[in-house]
């Protein structure tokens, strides 16, 4: 157990260390996913992130809600996370942009297992594509999205990690 959290404390730490200035007020992603621990699995992936209002910190979001569930023949996996979310090497007027999360939350497996419910902290990284940047930084884009997902071991069951691609809409910049 302390080993998933280690990790998880030294991927929060680095990923804010390459960090640009991203403002925007909110976006709201979703799309087709795969992910599983023993098996395969497919599903979705939704995230809703607020964009921080203060000048210094432009470039983090707080992801409210990052929810995903995959299915498979004999199991049914949910995850429900928030956390933070930095843009990395991106300036509000490129196409493309660059982010780093760390998330917490509960991770539900209905595979016959007892304790269906984990602790689960993810760190990940997503790529977007906004085709047509504009001044306030907002629209629709393209998004791909990895995320390695660290369960709380005390039933068995294995970490897994995620790969989603799907539509995002960033809503406009702040005042």
């Amino acid at each position: 157990m302390r080993v998933w959290r280690s990790w998880l404390v030294l991927g929060m730490l680095l990923i804010p260390t390459a960090v640009r200035a991203d403002d925007h007020r909110a976006d709201l992603y979703g799309g087709a996913s795969r992910g599983g621990g023993g098996s395969t699995l497919g599903g979705f992936h939704q995230t809703l992130a607020l964009g921080s209002a203060r000048p210094v910190s432009k470039d983090l979001s707080f992801v409210l809600a990052d929810v995903s569930a995959h299915f498979g023949n004999d199991v049914t996996q949910v995850a429900v996370m928030g956390g933070v979310r930095w843009t990395l090497f991106a300036k509000r007027e490129q196409k493309h942009k660059v982010s780093g999360r760390g998330l917490l939350g509960l991770v539900h497996s209905n595979d016959g297992a007892p304790g269906p419910k984990d602790f689960a902290g993810a760190v990940g990284v997503s790529w977007e594509y906004i085709p047509t940047p504009t001044e306030p930084s907002k629209g629709w884009g393209v998004r791909v999205q990895y995320d390695y997902v660290i369960r709380s071991d005390a039933d068995g069951r294995e970490s897994f990690s995620r790969l989603s691609g799907g539509l995002v809409y960033r809503f406009g910049q702040h005042k």
